[in-house]
C-alpha cells in the first residue's frame, strides 16, 4: 500500500480512537436494546416500539405527536390528504385474512396505513399484494409502506404483479431515524421518553452500519483534504477494493476452517460426512465456496444464503439418522441474512 494511503488510514484511526474515547466517557455504548439482545427482533422491538410511538393513546401521553410527525415526513409527500391521527386505531400483528397478520396496521376515519417491517424475516408470496388489496379495501385513502433497514425493494415474488410505485419503500437507516429526530425534538423536556428513543436511534445506526455523525463530518473532511499532488479521497476506492479482498479472504478461511473441524470425528460416536448440493424448490443450496463469498461482498445483494450441508453417520448404529428410506437428517451450517 501506498504510503499516502497509510497516511490516510493512520489519520482515520486517530478519528475513530477519538471518538470511541469520547463514547466511553459519556456511555454513549451503554444502549438497552443492544444489553437485552433484542436488537434485531422484528416483533418484540421494532414494530412494538414503533406502533406504541404512532399509537396516540400509548403509554408516552404525547397523543399524536409522534404520529403527526410520521404523516408530515412519510404521508403528505405521497399526495395523500392530510391524515389525522388523533383518534386513529393502531395495532401490531393485525389479522387481515386468514393467512396474513400485518406487522402494523393503522385505521383512521378515511385511511389505512400498513407497515410491512423487515429486518431478517424472507418476504413471503404475495405478501405485499394482500396487504395492499386489503388497504385500499378499507378506506378511501390507503398505502403499504415496506420498511427495511436499507429501504430495500420488496421480492417479486411478495408484490405478485403489483407495481413497485403502489408499496412505499422506506428505511431505518435513513428515514425512521430522521423522524426520530423530529420526535426527539418534540420531547426534548421529557427526559424519560427522550432518551429511550435515544436508545434507539444508537440501536438503528449500528444495524444500519453507520457511525455517528460527528465522526462521520470529520471522516468527511479528511478525505476531502489534500496530501501532498493529490486529494485523499482519490486513494478510497482502493482502500474500499482491499478492505472488500480482506473481507473475502477471512470470511473463506473462517467456512474453511468449520468445514474441516466439523469433519474432524474426534472421539464422537458420530461423525459428519460432506453433503453434495441439494435441491429446493428445485434450486440448490449455495455452499460456501469461495466465489460465492466473493459474490456476496462484491454484489452486495438484498440477502444471501450459503454454508456447508452434512450426512451425520452413527458409528455404533447404521440407520440412526436414516428413520425411513425415503427420510434423512442432515446438518446445515448457512450464512442467513445480511452478513
Amino acid at each position: 500500500m501506498s504510503e499516502n494511503a497509510l497516511h490516510l488510514l493512520a489519520q482515520a484511526r486517530l478519528l475513530k480512537d477519538k471518538h470511541d474515547a469520547l463514547a466511553a466517557a459519556t456511555g454513549e455504548n451503554f444502549n438497552l436494546f443492544e444489553i437485552l439482545g433484542r436488537e434485531r427482533d422484528e416483533v418484540r422491538t421494532h414494530s412494538a416500539l414503533l406502533a406504541e410511538l404512532l399509537n396516540p393513546h400509548g403509554l408516552h401521553r404525547q397523543g399524536a405527536a409522534f404520529a403527526r410527525h410520521f404523516v408530515d415526513r412519510f404521508v403528505k409527500p405521497l399526495g395523500l390528504p392530510d391524515v389525522s391521527f388523533d383518534t386513529a386505531l393502531v395495532r401490531r400483528e393485525a389479522a387481515i385474512d386468514g393467512e396474513s397478520r400485518a406487522d402494523i396496521l393503522i385505521e383512521t376515519d378515511d385511511a389505512c396505513i400498513v407497515i410491512e417491517n423487515k429486518i431478517d424475516a424472507p418476504d413471503q408470496p404475495s405478501q405485499l399484494k394482500r396487504y395492499h388489496d386489503f388497504a385500499a379495501g378499507q378506506r378511501t385513502h390507503s398505502k403499504v409502506f415496506y420498511l427495511t433497514v436499507h429501504g430495500d425493494d420488496p421480492s417479486d415474488q411478495s408484490l405478485a404483479g403489483l407495481p413497485r410505485e403502489a408499496i412505499e419503500c422506506i428505511s431505518y437507516g435513513s428515514d425512521v431515524l430522521a423522524w426520530l429526530d423530529d420526535c426527539i425534538r418534540e420531547v426534548a423536556r421529557v427526559p424519560h421518553i427522550r432518551e429511550i428513543l435515544a436508545h434507539y436511534q444508537g440501536l438503528l445506526r449500528k444495524l444500519a452500519g453507520k457511525s455517528t455523525g460527528e465522526l462521520t463530518m470529520e471522516l468527511k473532511e479528511l478525505l476531502a483534504s489534500r496530501h501532498g499532488d493529490g486529494y485523499n479521497f482519490e486513494l478510497a476506492p482502493r482502500i474500499a477494493d482491499a478492505m472488500t479482498a480482506l473481507s473475502v479472504e477471512k470470511e473463506s478461511a473462517f467456512w474453511e476452517t468449520m468445514k474441516k473441524q466439523l469433519l474432524d470425528p474426534g472421539e464422537r460416536p458420530w461423525h459428519l460426512s460432506r453433503a453434495p448440493p441439494i435441491g429446493v424448490d428445485s434450486n440448490p443450496l449455495k455452499e460456501a465456496t469461495e466465489s460465492v463469498v466473493r459474490d456476496a461482498h462484491v454484489k452486495r445483494q438484498k440477502r444471501w444464503f450459503y454454508g456447508w450441508t452434512f450426512r451425520m453417520h452413527s458409528s455404533t448404529e447404521p440407520d440412526r439418522y436414516r428413520p425411513a428410506a425415503d427420510t434423512e437428517i442432515l446438518l446445515r451450517v448457512e450464512c442467513d441474512g445480511s452478513g
